[in-house]
């Protein structure tokens, strides 16, 4: 586990990556982390820490990624946003810094090693903005991927996609088109799995039923009984 800094276009992004002890010679997948509106180390951590981004901050994201790692030998890597949404940062400054991430991660661990792509809060609507921009204009987000222009039968790119507390847009008029971000989604034949507290007052639990039903298969939603949009409560089931 260690923190350091990935270059991109726009400039440079602080992460977090989780090296696993043993790599394998072809690892499948690689899992990519992405923070919210404001909250640096993502989802479940506390609120005296909620702006600082370090390896040693406790949060849902270090206790999976950890898991991950060290136990299964899935490699990780925490972002942390250029510009969040609370300074003014869109859905597509995100699309900017996951590619940066994902052209990281295949550097280091081999172009068939794909994404599972994790969004909480504004994460889910950054994921959204991604695959949207696949279909959009694949050859700022798919040809990058490939190491240059997009090709007839494109390596795969996506393993799966997780929604926790997940936004369907971002703020003010930052809007994502849902549709074909679920046609990209619907291509890659993925797992989805939308993940919600009952009582979140920062995304009604209506967004992640919406996006359940309009989502392609094979999907599944959990709502989380009693958590909070930060799954901090630990009373929930």
């Amino acid at each position: 586990m260690k923190c350091e800094t990935i270059p991109s276009p726009k400039g440079p992004i602080q992460v977090i990556e989780y090296v696993p002890e043993q790599c394998g010679t072809s690892i499948p997948s690689f899992v990519l982390l992405l923070p919210g509106t404001s909250i640096r180390p993502g989802p479940g951590a506390d609120k005296a820490h909620k702006y600082r981004f370090a390896p040693e901050v406790p949060s849902i994201y270090r206790t999976v990624a950890q898991e991950l790692a060290r136990g299964h030998g899935v490699p990780c890597l925490q972002l942390c946003w250029r510009c969040f949404p609370a300074d003014g940062g869109t859905t597509h400054d995100a699309v900017n810094d996951m590619l940066a991430a994902i052209c990281y991660m295949k550097e280091q661990y081999g172009q068939q090693c794909a994404a599972i792509l994790v969004g909480y809060s504004f994460g889910g609507a950054a994921i959204l903005q991604f695959l949207a921009q696949c279909v959009e204009n694949p050859q700022a987000t798919l040809a990058p991927m490939q190491g240059g222009a997009v090709k007839p039968r494109p390596l795969p790119w996506l393993h799966g996609c997780i929604s926790l507390s997940g936004a369907l847009k971002g703020q003010g008029s930052d809007e994502v088109s849902i549709l074909a971000a679920l046609k990209h989604l619907e291509q890659a034949q993925v797992p989805l799995l939308i993940v919600h507290g009952s009582e979140d007052d920062n995304v009604a639990l209506s967004a992640a039923h919406k996006f359940f039903r309009k989502g392609p298969l094979p999907k599944s939603l959990c709502v989380l009984q009693g958590a909070d949009h930060n799954l901090r409560e630990t009373k929930w089931q």
